[in-house]
């Protein structure tokens, strides 16, 4: 992997994690670039290579999210190794699983009871 890249996905994950940290201490309505940038430990300029504002982060992390589920969905009927129906919807449920436990963090701000597009009026 080219260094930049790497370094491009660990500002991101940065964000992504302040973002998160933020929703659950403030509210996704009541955050403001500045905390998320504050908390990532970068500057507001970097965050804007990235990103439009707050909306436009929660967007694209959203839209990964369900890119990399349609994704999973799509490789379903790819998986080498099944031998069988049955296991090859044991891997794809596995990998799926897998999948959602590492973005649970992320899920769980983003439709807990107030899920941040209700509070911009989505």
């Amino acid at each position: 992997m080219h260094q930049k890249d790497l370094r491009v996905r660990r500002i991101r994950a940065k964000i992504k994690r302040a973002l998160i940290d933020t929703i659950n201490e403030k509210g996704f309505g009541n955050l403001t670039v500045s905390d998320i940038t504050e908390r990532a430990g970068i500057n507001r300029g970097t965050f804007y290579i990235h990103y439009k504002g707050k909306q436009d982060l929660l967007n694209q992390l959203e839209e990964n999210v369900y890119a990399d589920i349609i994704k999973l969905f799509h490789e379903n009927g790819t998986i080498s190794s099944a031998t069988s129906y049955e296991d090859l919807n044991e891997q794809f449920f596995q990998k799926f699983s897998a999948y959602i436990y590492g973005e649970r963090d992320f899920i769980l701000v983003t439709n807990g009871r107030n899920p941040p597009y209700f509070s911009e009026g989505i």
